[in-house]
């Protein structure tokens, strides 16, 4: 079960199925078994796949596995992907409950096809379906690493987002992640929200707050700030820092993106499997001009060849 790992494809009307094309050779060279799951009459149709490149199967007969698998799920309405993703995901969980996986990458989903007003993201998504409320979004690097808070939500709502129990949780997800999963030492900082860090009550009064939330931390994690939001990554620098925690999305990722571009993959703190997706979107303005980066998909799939839970 180590050696098996789920790629879900993700987005029909995008680059997935062009990055997962150019990842093939890559994919055969390894020494993991596969089970891909999306539309096989797309990926034959755009790069003309033949037959005999993948064993294909069904959730009925998982017994006899050979190194590349292909779970079919057709994709019939060309206009909404959300059936076609939901039964995808659905053939994921399948293989997670059978013990056939315990790790798998998701190709990027069109959040406003998929997850709707109902969830955030994919992360909030995954949680609610597995009963795991407290999940992180860590966007991560070697160097180091990111977290937000909150991910996609409007900027109206950030300040109502912020609270002591989250930036808990997030604590607990990154010490259970780099000590028990990475198995290596970690220092976390946490940013203020304000520009300046309030500048003493004169822009804002959260980081107050964010500071006697801190110190309490200190007692469990090896945690430091709020760090003034401006300079939080020269901060990391001299400091060493191994995950900055932002409050709102691109408060942290912004200038993460700027530094690492590809070199990222974005991985689900909480759950009790690894989930892990490339740190890049659906990319409509590129399809089928022959110009989708597959770095990010490849340096996920190295990572589930090198880490389990």
């Amino acid at each position: 079960m180590k050696n098996n790992i789920g790629i879900l494809l993700g987005e029909p009307k995008s680059i997935n199925y062009e990055i997962f094309f150019k990842s093939i050779k890559f994919l055969k060279k390894s020494n993991k078994n596969f089970f891909i799951v999306g539309s096989f009459q797309l990926l034959k149709k755009k790069y003309k796949i033949k037959l005999s490149d993948f064993h294909q199967i069904n959730t009925s007969n998982l017994n006899n596995i050979k190194k590349i698998n292909f779970i079919d799920v057709d994709f019939i309405n060309k206009h909404n992907s959300f059936s076609h993703i939901k039964k995808s995901f659905d053939v994921i969980y399948y293989l997670l409950k059978k013990n056939k996986i315990r790790k798998f990458i998701n190709l990027p989903i069109d959040k406003s096809q998929f997850t709707k007003s109902s969830y955030p993201g994919v992360t909030e998504y995954l949680g609610k379906q597995f009963k795991v409320f407290n999940t992180s979004m860590l966007i991560y690097n070697e160097k180091f690493s990111v977290l937000p808070i909150s991910t996609h939500i409007p900027v109206s709502a950030i300040c109502k987002s912020v609270s002591f129990n989250k930036l808990n949780f997030a604590c607990k997800n990154i010490s259970y992640f780099y000590s028990r999963i990475l198995k290596r030492k970690f220092k976390i900082g946490v940013l203020g929200l304000n520009p300046h860090n309030g500048d003493n009550g004169y822009v804002g009064n959260e980081e107050k707050l964010i500071n006697k939330w801190i110190t309490k931390l200190k007692k469990k994690y090896p945690i430091s700030g709020p760090i003034s939001p401006d300079t939080s990554f020269m901060y990391q620098k001299k400091n060493q820092i191994d995950v900055l925690i932002g409050w709102y999305h691109d408060q942290i990722i912004t200038t993460f993106k700027t530094l690492f571009g590809f070199n990222a993959i974005n991985i689900t703190l909480g759950l009790p499997f690894l989930r892990i997706s490339p740190d890049h979107g659906i990319a409509k303005d590129i399809v089928g001009k022959n110009l989708a980066n597959n770095y990010s998909f490849i340096k996920g799939l190295k990572f589930l060849f090198k880490y389990s839970v």
